[in-house]
């Protein structure tokens, strides 16, 4: 792992910096950042911007004190559970019981 604040170079050549607060940064901004991947995602439809998006929940699961393997558990089982995007089931809406 890469001490904080050094620099190092990506495979694409550009120099990538890592803050000196710890990633607090990343636990600060969670929304932007994720928004700012999905929209690379989105232009680039590559499966590369995917494991970026990844990378982001990740960060903001260790974070918040989670590991990534708590994530994927809970994520399994509401998968089992809800049958997920798989079975091209989505919730349009919840019903309160309210009638207004």
């Amino acid at each position: 792992m890469m001490e904080a604040g050094k620099d190092a170079h990506c495979s694409a050549g550009r120099k990538v910096y890592v803050p000196r607060d710890g990633g607090q940064r990343i636990h600060d901004q969670p929304r932007e950042k994720i928004d700012e991947e999905v929209a690379e995602y989105h232009e680039s439809k590559e499966l590369e911007e995917l494991a970026d998006i990844l990378e982001v929940v990740c960060a903001l699961c260790s974070a918040q004190g989670h590991s990534a393997d708590e994530l994927m558990r809970i994520y399994e089982k509401k998968h089992i559970e809800r049958g997920g995007f798989s079975k091209r089931i989505f919730l349009l809406g919840k019903d309160s019981g309210i009638n207004l």
